[in-house]
């Protein structure tokens, strides 16, 4: 039901007292995953570009690159000015000629920047809906695709469908990927509302239509939910130590240097 004190829906049966803990454990593996994840969607896309595989773009190769990279992003398509403007920062050695290193800083600092948090709401929807985005993106990212504002980003049906397939590991089957009218929005959430039933999810109060209209509360709910499917299950404490193990140690490799707990000096 709906929780008087903050007036979200709790699907899950954690006690508030623990939610927040839980939240700032989602957070922190939110945050690591969407950097390795960032990382390999732009390892990706500078591998696809590389057309003769030289192991940097040239000019018009990455002129390509950062219109698609923008598209991908649900970002306003960039300006001629914008490009040019790109390619110097991107071109790290100043020879014309665009490394990995090179489009790999320019990536991050786009979709960082396109981040955009500006959630005019009370702390504890802003703290939620911050780390429930991350965490999305930290999944999203695989298919270059991102949500800046759930509750507008996810009414169409379209990114919940992809995101639902990539923590599931299953296809959700067909749906609209291009939706011109409200009638094909509904009935892709409605798609994604069946899909998390039939995974044993339990949902009380929200429809379709609240995803559409973009219901702060039980969207915010719904996404709980999903984090406690996808994430919280995995196991816990021990899973984020393990996560951030994974990161610190893929840090220290190059140097010769390994890293097997948070405690031996």
């Amino acid at each position: 039901g709906i929780n008087a004190e903050y007036g979200v829906v709790d699907y899950t049966g954690i006690p508030m007292s623990q939610r927040t803990t839980k939240i700032k454990q989602v957070a922190e593996v939110a945050e690591v995953e969407q950097k390795t994840e960032l990382l390999k969607a732009a390892y990706r896309a500078f591998k696809q570009y590389d057309k003769d595989k030289v192991g940097f773009l040239r000019q018009n190769e990455f002129e390509l690159l950062v219109r698609d990279v923008y598209k991908s992003f649900n970002l306003p398509l960039p300006s001629e000015q914008e490009i040019s403007e790109a390619y110097p920062k991107a071109d790290l050695n100043n020879d014309g000629l665009i490394t990995f290193d090179g489009f790999k800083r320019w990536f991050q600092d786009v979709f960082f920047k396109s981040e955009g948090f500006s959630f005019n709401e009370q702390p504890w929807i802003a703290t939620q809906t911050k780390t429930f985005t991350r965490w999305c993106n930290s999944l999203l990212i695989a298919r270059m695709k991102r949500v800046r504002d759930p509750f507008t980003d996810f009414s169409d049906g379209t990114l919940l469908i992809n995101l639902l397939e990539i923590a599931s590991g299953q296809s959700l089957g067909k749906y609209h990927t291009h939706c011109t009218t409200k009638y094909q929005k509904i009935a892709n959430c409605g798609i994604a509302m069946k899909f998390i039933k039939d995974q044993g999810l339990r949902l009380v109060g929200i429809g379709p239509e609240d995803l559409v209209e973009g219901n702060k509360n039980l969207i915010l709910g719904l996404l709980w939910t999903l984090v406690g499917r996808y994430q919280l299950s995995k196991g816990g404490d021990q899973e984020i130590k393990k996560i951030m193990l994974s990161w610190i140690n893929q840090r220290i490799e190059p140097y010769g240097l390994t890293c097997s707990n948070f405690s031996t000096r």
